[in-house]
Order: structure tokens, then C-alpha cells, then sequence
């Protein structure tokens, strides 16, 4: 457009086009487009931006926008296909005729080509729009295809099922259908020639190969055999609903591809070899909360996010496809690729958005990790800044996306457990004076031999986590220990998890530590600490961190309940220790996520009596209620 000559410019009036007909706050629209700015420089940049399209748009006797101080509205005088394609909803009595003219409203991706990347809340909004907008589209090219070939014609259902193979070239149940409508059309030619469009396609893009069906279906068509009418598996499903109102849900997708060591020139046995380490895959991707979905090239994609929202989604991305790539699989190596975005979900509610952008970029960054690596893109890395060390891989064009893009390889974790250890330096906290002192008086009593116990409570976000790391800044120096135990939702149905991960970080074990060098640690951790029971303890702790025994030591031969009693009473020995040497500070966060078997160690703590220089402060959400409330343990409900 004459004058428009510059992306934010074009961005803001598309924004404003695209959006209902109201007003816009300008420090909305300011803080959109010119994130990097302090606010009264954005807002000169919008009223200089506005200028310029106003003297490009306006005449005389044509006023497109109406303005206030703190207001922008775009009138619409103007046709816009974008409105046109939403406004106009099938349902189950629009013709096809009708369908047809809605979906030649859509000419290809919604602002291709244009990219504002300083904008990101614009260029997520963008890539909403460009989702929602591609969704319907194909749902109702879908709708058109099926229609016609359910009804036998098949010359009309070609032009929308090529056009529905077009955008969405991932999907290759729709290749096949293409092949099985061209061959029924009498275009053998052109069937055999869709299949090497998805054979294309697939060994580009994914490294991979068709499914059986698909090759079986070529060599038919191939030889002369395809007999459609006789093929049940050819024929087209039921006509779907008309597309749903999309759904945008900001999740992290993990690509997962497993690929054998030693290629092979049967890609049936090529799969069977994939099918034990993909399972396990799967089993890690659900262990940390993700949603699994399988990907037509055999690849794995992890939704975390979804199905229901999680604030913590994007760390359990990353922690997950570490966990995977860590593992140990014979004949395959694994890599992985991670993105944060929006995904429309609604239309496939097991397998949300997975020929999506979303999708696609994590799978195409996984080409950016070596064997067992993990790739991650710049969205992904902000979110998980402080939990993990990252390395830059440099800027990269990414096939299917217009702008360059920046990806970074995880290099491990950083040993941050909450969002206060990542964040490095904080602001002064300010209006828990009151809280402080409570807490202070409590550590007081605790410092001449009383065991204190306090229960912080309050909604998400209010500042729990906050106020105990001002606690603890306020303990002098050395002269207390701090043990700190955390619950998690991923872990709430693994027994013991938090205390195990206390036992672990005491022993010092990391992720590279085979099963007999973490049995070596906790041996010489526990022989060092209690050598007069260590036969007793260390069966118990070996088996309740899964380690195999070695050297002098033997199964301890109780019944399972015992074992739990004495491993119960030897955890709460293992916490409770520093507290015979030096006053003990003991936090336990998040018991809205604790374990039964956690709880069960945490209430014998608390119905524990005589004299120690131990305070234990706990925190969680409302829900919580402790079942030792006719005990003696304070409760600090925060406002």
C-alpha cells in the first residue's frame, strides 16, 4: 500500500483491522509494538506511526480513524477477507456451493511474509491468527472433499482434497486419500505422482518414509490392482462437524524423534526396532505431565500444557526431554527439538495442532541437536532462563518459517529448583514486615530448644516462596542449617519423592552416575554418618531409590510394611539430623503436591516430641488442610 512502507506499520493496522471494530488503548498498543521502550517513548512511536497511516489512508472526505487520548478505533469502511471468512459460519444446511466460497477466502497464510520479531506479544498474536485462520480452513476444505466423495463425485472432491493435501502436507492419511480419489478418476499418473509428493516431503522434512498403508497402496495402484469399491480401508470416514471455534492454548511442544544406529533397507524392521524406544519415550513424555501424540513419520510429540494449562509447562518440557535423551537404548539414538507457542486445539482433541506451526518448528529444531541433545528455541529458553544452561547454536533459516531464528542446545540443569532460584537478583520485598517477625519469634523459641512448626498459607502467587527466602536471608551465616524439600504435581503420586531428592542431593549423585556409582555414594554416605546401623540402612535406601547391592550387602528380609516403618524413621533422621549440632531451619513447600508417603514422614515430624533447635515452616496453597490440626503448629494464613 502507498505510504505503508515499513512492518510496524503495516502490523498496527492490520492488528487494528483484524480485531473487533472498539477502541484500543494506546498504552496497550505502545507496549505491543515497542516492547523495548520505557512507556512515554512508545507512546510518541504509536502517535508518529499513527501519523504516517493517517496521511496515507485519509482524505478529506475519508476518516478511517477515530482518536482520543487514550484511544485508537479503525473504522471499517473497507472489505476485508479475513472478516468475510470468519463472519460467515457453515453449519450442517450450507451447500457445498456455499462452503466452496467460503474457503476461497482463503489465498494462503494469514500476513506471509511480514514479521515485527522486537514485537513478540504482536508476532504471538500473529501466529494465533495465522493457526486459527488455517484450522477452518482446513476443516472445511475437509467437509467439501468428503461431502463430494461420499456422494461419488469424485471430480469435485479432487480440487479441495489437493488443496487440503497442500497445507497440510504432514498429514498423510490425506495423500492417501488423494492417490485413492486420482486413481478412481482414471489419473494413475497423477495418484502415483501425490505419492512421491508425500514420499517427498516426509524424507526432506522428517527423514522419514510412508506408512504400510501408503506404500501398499502405491505398489497397488502401481501394478493395475486398486480396487476401491472392495477396499474399506480407502473409503472416505462420516462428514465431520462443521469446525469448531478454535481453541488457542499456549503450550510447549517436544519433538522426539528415535532413530536406528545402523539404517536398513526394510522400513518394516526399521520400525519394530523404533517401537520399544519410542514406548519409553512416550512413558517419560507422560511421567512430566505432558500430553503425547504420535506423528506420521513416527516421530513423538509432547504437549505440555494441555489439556490443562500448567504454569510450570515449559521447565517439564526441557526436564523431560533431558530425562529422555539421558536413557540408555540399545541401536537408536534420540534427539529432541522444543518450542513454545500458541496451538489451536478443539478439532483434534487427542492430537492438538500436530501439523500445526507450533509442532513444526519443535520438529524441525530437533535437526539442530546431535544424538541424545536437545534443541530449544528462543521463546522456550526465556521461559526456562535460570532452571538450565544453554549454549547458542547461532541464527538459523528454518524451512517453512520467513524469519531467521536463533536456537540454543541445553546444555543440563542449573540446580534451580523455583522460580526465586532462577530469577537471580530480586526486588526489595515490601508489606510482610508483620509476617517476618512472626517468623523471626518462631526461629527465637526454636533457638532455645522449642520445636516450632508453622504452616504458610495462601493463594498461587502471593508471595509464599518470596517471604521464606527474606526468612532465610535474616539467618546469621553458618550458625543454622537449612534443608530445603519441595513437592511438585508430576511427582504427587511417586512415594517419597521430595525426601528422596533431599537424600540424593546429600549423597551427591547426578544424572551421569550409573546405578552402581549411586549405590557407591549412598554406601559410603550412610557408613560415614551411621556406622553402627549402616547394614540396616543402606538395603532400605538402596531399595527405596531403586539401586542394586553390591559388596557386604544383603536384602534386609522384612515384610514390605516394615520396611516402609523403618525407611519412614530413617528419613526422618536423615532430615531432622543437624538439629543435635546447630539449630536447624526445615522447609517443606508446596504440600497441596505432597504424597501420601511424604505426608506420612512430615505428620510422625510433627507428632514428635521433646526438645531440639528445629523450625519447620511449611507452605501451601488453601486447599490444603493438615490432618494434624488438633496439634500444636502455627498457621501464617497471608492476605
Amino acid at each position: 500500500m502507498p505510504g505503508v512502507d515499513y512492518n510496524k506499520m503495516r502490523g498496527l493496522l492490520a492488528y487494528l483491522a483484524v480485531e473487533p471494530e472498539r477502541d484500543h488503548d494506546r498504552d496497550a498498543l505502545a507496549g505491543m509494538f515497542w516492547p523495548e521502550n520505557d512507556p512515554a517513548q512508545a507512546r510518541g512511536n504509536l502517535r508518529r506511526t499513527l501519523f504516517d497511516l493517517r496521511k496515507s489512508l485519509e482524505g478529506p472526505a475519508r476518516r478511517l480513524f477515530i482518536t482520543t487520548k487514550n484511544s485508537i478505533r479503525l473504522v471499517h469502511a473497507f472489505s476485508s477477507d479475513v472478516l468475510e471468512f470468519t463472519a460467515r459460519a457453515p453449519n450442517d444446511r450450507t451447500d457445498a456451493q456455499g462452503e466452496a466460497a467460503i474457503v476461497a477466502l482463503y489465498r494462503g497464510e494469514f500476513l506471509a511474509g511480514l514479521a515485527v520479531p522486537d514485537s513478540p506479544e504482536f508476532e504471538a498474536w500473529t501466529q494465533a491468527q495465522r493457526e486459527s485462520l488455517r484450522c477452518r480452513a482446513l476443516a472445511l476444505l475437509e467437509r467439501l472433499w468428503r461431502r463430494s466423495a461420499i456422494a461419488g463425485e469424485v471430480a469435485s472432491a479432487l480440487p479441495h482434497l489437493l488443496r487440503h493435501a497442500e497445507l497440510e502436507p504432514w498429514d498423510e492419511d490425506v495423500h492417501r486419500q488423494a492417490m485413492v480419489l486420482l486413481a478412481r478418476n482414471g489419473q494413475t499418473a497423477a495418484a502415483l505422482g501425490q505419492y512421491e509428493i508425500c514420499t517427498r516431503f516426509l524424507r526432506d522434512e522428517l527423514g522419514a518414509v510412508p506408512g504400510e498403508a501408503t506404500r501398499s497402496l502405491h505398489e497397488r495402484i502401481k501394478a493395475g490392482l486398486f480396487a476401491p469399491d472392495a477396499d474399506t480401508s480407502t473409503r472416505p470416514a462420516a462428514l465431520p462437524e462443521p469446525p469448531p471455534t478454535a481453541d488457542r492454548r499456549p503450550v510447549t511442544v517436544v519433538y522426539c524423534e528415535v532413530t536406528p544406529t545402523i539404517a536398513g533397507d526394510d522400513p518394516d524392521e526399521s520400525m519394530a526396532l523404533l517401537e520399544a524406544p519410542a514406548k519409553r519415550c512416550a512413558e517419560i513424555i507422560a511421567k512430566h505431565s505432558g500430553h503425547v501424540a504420535r506423528t506420521p513419520d513416527g516421530g513423538l510429540l509432547g504437549y505440555f500444557g494441555y489439556p490443562q494449562g500448567d504454569e510450570h509447562a515449559a521447565r517439564h518440557a526441557v526436564e523431560a526431554a533431558l530425562a529422555i535423551t539421558r536413557e540408555t537404548m540399545t541401536g537408536v539414538e534420540i534427539s529432541a527439538g522444543i518450542h513454545s507457542g500458541i496451538v489451536i486445539a478443539g478439532t483434534r482433541p487427542d492430537s492438538p495442532d500436530v501439523v500445526g506451526r507450533t509442532s513444526k518448528l519443535a520438529a524441525r529444531l530437533r535437526h539442530g541437536a546431535t544424538a541424545n541433545q536437545v534443541s530449544i528455541s528462543a521463546q522456550t529458553r526465556d521461559l526456562v532462563a535460570g532452571y538450565f544452561a544453554f549454549a547458542s547454536l547461532g541464527i538459523h533459516r528454518i524451512a517453512g518459517f520467513s524469519q531467521p531464528l536463533e536456537i540454543f542446545r541445553v546444555e543440563g540443569e542449573t540446580g534451580a529448583r523455583t522460580r526465586l532460584d532462577a530469577a537471580g537478583t530480586l526486588t526489595p520485598m515490601a508489606g510482610r514486615r508483620e509476617e517476618l517477625a512472626r517468623l523471626q519469634k518462631h526461629w527465637d523459641s526454636a533457638m532455645e530448644g522449642s520445636r516450632e512448626i508453622v504452616l504458610i498459607r495462601g493463594e498461587p502467587g502471593i508471595g509464599k516462596s518470596r517471604l521464606l527466602q527474606a526468612f532465610k536471608a535474616t539467618l546469621p551465616g553458618k550458625s543454622a542449617a537449612v534443608r530445603e524439600l519441595r513437592c511438585f504435581p508430576e511427582f504427587v503420586q511417586s512415594p517419597f519423592h521430595p525426601l528422596i531428592m533431599l537424600l540424593e542431593g546429600l549423597v551427591g549423585v547426578q544424572h551421569a552416575d550409573s546405578p552402581a556409582e549411586r549405590f557407591s555414594k549412598l554406601a559410603s554416605y550412610v557408613e560415614g554418618r551411621s556406622p553402627r546401623t549402616a547394614a540396616h540402612d543402606v538395603p532400605l535406601l538402596a531399595d527405596l531409590l531403586s539401586l542394586p547391592l553390591a559388596g557386604r550387602y544383603r536384602p534386609s528380609g522384612v515384610s514390605l510394611q516394615k520396611q516402609k516403618e523403618l525407611i519412614v524413621e530413617i528419613l526422618l533422621d536423615v532430615v531432622t539430623s543437624p538439629s543435635a549440632r546447630q539449630p536447624l531451619l526445615l522447609v517443606f513447600e508446596d504440600l497441596h503436591w505432597i504424597d501420601p508417603s511424604s505426608l506420612e514422614v512430615l505428620t510422625s515430624l510433627v507428632k514428635r516430641e521433646g526438645r531440639s533447635r528445629l523450625l519447620t515452616i511449611l507452605t501451601a496453597r488453601p486447599e490444603f488442610v493438615p490432618p494434624w490440626k488438633a496439634l500444636s503448629a502455627s498457621t501464617l494464613e497471608l492476605a
